[in-house]
């Protein structure tokens, strides 16, 4: 079973993971009407784009927040419950895979463009604060049953179109900077990951570097199999957070989406 929480315009993140586990079925959303009966055996999608671990990111993006998603969570449990008995319930529960991302939406659509963060905290002293209340999920989490969870960092955020757009002045190379902020964020995860373990022995817990993989295909396009780094397939490709430009009737979205890294 693969369940997700998750807050990223990443969104494709999820449906990889689970190919390459071998699943071969997606878990429905869990507010979708498919989300009933024996569909509750394949796990469940608790994603609401642009949440985040901060609650006044996804108040900004008009998101599921992560203390809403995790209600849902406890919801399922219950209707589960309902449908295997409690004894298969709990095996269900403590033997998923859970995916964890979040982060991206509480910098680059919060704290980057939000003077009244940048002012008064620093990148360091904002990744702290996101950092404590993952720490604080996780334990919700495992105190929930689940012991086997991945947990996404933070990509090249300097490196995303509209970041570039933004806050590269003219340059059309990754802004170094704000790679920086997403390596920070990055070091304080894997700290809290390894204090987690101690804490609860039996927690399978990994933070995915999704950095240095996507780092490098940005880097390497041709290697990787794409052509274009800079633009995304949405709109005009150089800011766009709304995914609502990624379909194949919208004016401005790329014929060769293939091609394209975002």
């Amino acid at each position: 079973m693969c369940f997700l929480f998750f807050l990223s315009n990443l969104r494709f993140k999820f449906h990889l993971e689970c190919e390459i586990l071998g699943f071969t079925t997606y878990p429905a959303p869990y507010l979708s009407p498919e989300a009933l009966g024996k569909n509750l055996l394949i796990g469940a999608n608790f994603a609401s784009t642009g949440s985040g671990y901060y609650i006044k990111t996804a108040f900004l993006n008009n998101a599921y927040s992560l203390r809403e998603q995790r209600e849902h969570f406890k919801e399922y449990q219950r209707k589960l419950t309902k449908v295997t008995g409690p004894k298969k319930a709990t095996s269900i529960i403590k033997y998923a895979l859970y995916t964890v991302g979040f982060s991206t939406s509480d910098f680059v659509q919060n704290y980057f463009i939000n003077p009244l963060l940048t002012l008064v905290q620093t990148p360091e002293q904002y990744s702290a604060f996101l950092v404590a209340i993952f720490n604080n999920f996780i334990s919700d989490l495992y105190w929930l049953s689940a012991r086997r969870i991945g947990v996404t960092g933070l990509p090249p955020i300097g490196c995303l179109p509209a970041v570039i757009t933004m806050f590269g002045y003219g340059s059309n190379g990754c802004v170094s900077g704000k790679n920086s902020d997403a390596r920070c964020f990055n070091r304080l995860m894997n700290a809290t990951e390894t204090k987690l373990t101690k804490k609860y022995p039996d927690l399978h817990l990994d933070v995915l570097d999704i950095y240095n993989p996507l780092l490098d295909i940005i880097h390497n396009p041709a290697t990787n199999g794409f052509k274009e780094t800079r633009k995304g397939c949405c709109g005009t490709g150089l800011f766009e957070f709304s995914t609502f430009l990624c379909n194949r009737f919208s004016i401005g979205t790329c014929s060769n989406a293939t091609d394209h890294v975002f």
